[in-house]
């Protein structure tokens, strides 16, 4: 019986019935279906670890994008004004 029948079997028989001929092959294969509950916890975990930083860059987002409108509302009175000086400055012929 080869580990992927004997990982099934665990999943559906209680252990003391399993691989009564073949004990040494029951370590092996409760030790790697152990590891794949791991694994499966593990990627669970990351991925919801992901979510959540996906979560936080897009408010992060948010919360640039609107200093920006605001900067930029803010600077474009002070800088309009300042061309404008120095159109008239220009147009004045003064060096």
């Amino acid at each position: 019986m080869g580990e992927e029948t004997a990982i099934d079997m665990l999943h559906r028989e209680p252990p003391t019935t399993l691989l009564k001929d073949r004990l040494s092959r029951l370590l092996p294969a409760v030790t790697r279906a152990l590891d794949e509950v791991e694994e499966q916890i593990r990627r669970r975990e990351a991925e919801e670890g992901l979510r959540s930083f996906g979560s936080g860059a897009q408010k992060e987002a948010e919360r640039l994008t609107h200093f920006l409108t605001v900067a930029s509302h803010e600077l474009r009175h002070p800088i309009t004004v300042l061309k404008g000086y120095a159109e008239i400055w220009r147009r004045s012929g003064t060096s």
